[in-house]
């Protein structure tokens, strides 16, 4: 997973508890594990990984003195800061998020101190996962039997049994963008909300926060692999998980997934094929999902399925499961959602672009008119003087008068409907900064490593290239759709080869090119490419390359398709580079205070 160099990852450790659930003869994070306090183990764990920047330990004021030399006694470098805590977890990770030098695009973590032993890959996927998603918790699958009750003065009545697909324990570290996470502790201290822990806050504020799944026993293996699990205090889990082996017979289904195919029956899906569960077109759809997950891991679509309570429009994901040492696959985790309502969103995204730019192009001719209509008009003013002294009489002046304020009322009437479907048409921005165009094809390419089959990869990328104005996430995303759309365009070519290459234009943008040998474009096709709902595929959603068209458009470059010499196509992207930018912004700030 790619973090930008600039991005700076900090840990903080609340460690200001008294420990009086343990009756000990103090705090449990001073007890001795082997010899070594407890706290220092963890600072061990989170020391040990190169890209934590900075380690805050958050202790209570009367054992800063204490802890402070403890992290001289064990040889930590100035990584590690001790400051004071608070009355409880909450305030005293506020204390250190106070105290991290961090942008809001940095990365914080949050860890109990009290757990030392949480391990490097567990760390490091978590940081992975806040770097993409912006939050990310670990979580462990439950393995005991839920039940939600109803308190009474006796005790407890058992009001239902919660399915355990739909529970994950909550577990640290807890990682998010330092500006989101500041922002959602400043809303609950000024509401008075005390959360059980960091993401109750973030969820608070109405943010999603993914859970990766650590490993608990073997029969959560297929589960934390499929890493499917979201914690949303609005939306529920995904309808179904069931894992299915390579010769795509189901072997595990949780419950949703039979209400989905059958619901309120009895019907037995354990043990049967995937076209014994669902009709040829569905199952054609998951047999190329499925050869997708061998080149990226997972691969996702949107499918459409008729049911009894009328057609549901379905998100599927296929994950890849391998063998750990041999790299083998040895099945698949196939997740059914609803996604009926996200769809809905994701053409309505896409219809906003339309809006954006249709209300463009009508909204430019619109000031030459009006200026050319009061143009016409004021001649009109001046002309009819002269007629009236020479005694000429014409219908003329009045007809172009009407008609200049016709065309003024109609001007008006138009803008202001622009003006509403612009406001139709409003993205959340990308946010650029200087980045190396071929760490971004490097990290992109990484995802499909190992996965793209008999497809030959050429590399042409060139070096020493000045650094792109890019938002790295962004155009990550965009270049693994290209890939990928171009690995499925050479599914039946004789020759398969994908080359992605680099260069310096004498224009002074970057050019990335990526090129296959499948089918090609036809001109007809070339033209509509980059339309939402436009697609090559038979079950495309025509949303991909519109994306990642709009995704390059906010990066002030060009995207463009061309045919591959002798078949195929190439889709060039042209970006700006850092200093292009830098300078522009120089000269746009110099000419806003020039005198």
């Amino acid at each position: 997973m790619y973090t930008s160099p600039d991005m700076q990852v900090f840990v903080i450790l609340p460690a200001a508890g008294l420990g009086t659930r343990m009756a000990g003869p103090q705090p449990k994070q001073f007890l001795a594990l082997n010899g070594v306090p407890i706290l220092i183990h963890s600072l061990r764990a989170f020391a040990a990984v190169e890209r934590v920047t900075g380690i805050y330990v958050a202790v209570r004021p009367s054992e800063m003195e204490r802890v402070s030399a403890q992290v001289a006694e064990y040889g930590f470098t100035g990584r590690v800061h001790v400051v004071a805590g608070g009355e409880n977890r909450q305030e005293s990770v506020a204390h250190g998020l106070a105290a991290v030098p961090a942008a809001d695009d940095d990365l914080v973590l949050v860890h109990d101190a009290v757990r030392p032993l949480i391990d490097a890959a567990t760390i490091e996927r978590t940081i992975d996962a806040v770097a993409t998603h912006g939050a990310a918790i670990v979580g462990l699958p439950a393995v005991d039997t839920i039940k939600q009750v109803e308190r009474t003065a006796h005790g407890a009545l058992i009001t239902s049994t919660i399915p355990r697909e739909f529970v994950v324990l909550a577990q640290t570290p807890q990682g998010f963008r330092y500006g989101l996470l500041k922002k959602a502790f400043e809303e609950a201290t000024a509401d008075g909300f005390v959360g059980t822990d960091e993401a109750s806050v973030v969820e608070r504020a109405g943010l999603p926060v993914p859970v990766h799944l650590a490993a608990l026993r073997a029969e959560h293996r297929a589960t934390q692999a499929g890493d499917a699990s979201w914690k949303q205090s609005s939306k529920p889990s995904p309808t179904a998980l069931p894992p299915s082996t390579p010769s795509r017979h189901l072997l595990l289904a949780n419950r949703a997934f039979s209400e989905l195919l059958d619901p309120g029956g009895q019907l037995q899906f354990l043990g049967i094929a995937l076209e014994q569960m669902f009709p040829p077109e569905i199952t054609e759809a998951l047999d190329r999902l499925l050869r997708r997950s061998h080149r990226m891991g997972s691969a996702s679509t949107e499918l459409e399925m008729a049911t009894s309570s009328g057609p549901r429009q379905l998100s599927a994901t296929v994950a890849l499961l391998e063998d750990g040492l041999r790299k083998q696959p040895i099945g698949y985790v196939l997740v059914l959602e609803d996604a009926t309502e996200l769809l809905r969103a994701q053409k309505q995204s896409a219809w906003k672009e339309v809006a954006r730019r249709v209300a463009h192009e009508i909204k430019n001719p619109l000031t030459p008119i009006s200026l050319n209509a009061e143009l016409i008009r004021r001649h009109i003013d001046r002309l009819e003087p002269l007629m009236d002294a020479a005694n000429l009489e014409s219908r003329s002046p009045g007809v172009i008068r009407r008609s200049t304020e016709v065309i003024h009322s109609s001007v008006d009437t138009l803008r202001s409907l622009v003006d509403q479907f612009s406001a139709l048409a409003e993205f959340p921005s990308a946010r650029p900064c200087p980045a190396d165009i071929n760490e971004i094809v490097e990290k992109s390419l990484a995802l499909f490593a190992g996965r793209l089959g008999s497809i030959r990869l050429r590399r042409r990328l060139a070096r020493n290239l000045p650094q792109v104005y890019a938002d790295p996430t962004a155009l990550q995303r965009a270049l693994s759709n290209l890939i990928d759309n171009a690995a499925e365009a050479m599914q039946d070519a004789l020759l398969r080869e994908l080359t992605v290459s680099t260069r310096l234009l004498d224009s002074g943008m970057i050019e990335l090119c990526i090129a296959d040998t499948g089918s090609g474009l036809t001109d007809e096709m070339r033209e509509r490419l980059f339309l939402p709902y436009f697609s090559t595929k038979e079950r495309g959603t025509g949303l991909g390359l519109s994306i990642a068209a709009k995704i390059i458009q906010e990066h002030q470059g060009n995207i463009r398709a061309e045919k591959n010499m002798p078949t195929g196509a190439r889709f060039i992207l042209e970006l700006k580079t850092a200093d292009a930018e830098e300078k522009a912004s120089l000269q746009k700030t110099e000419g806003n205070t020039a005198v």
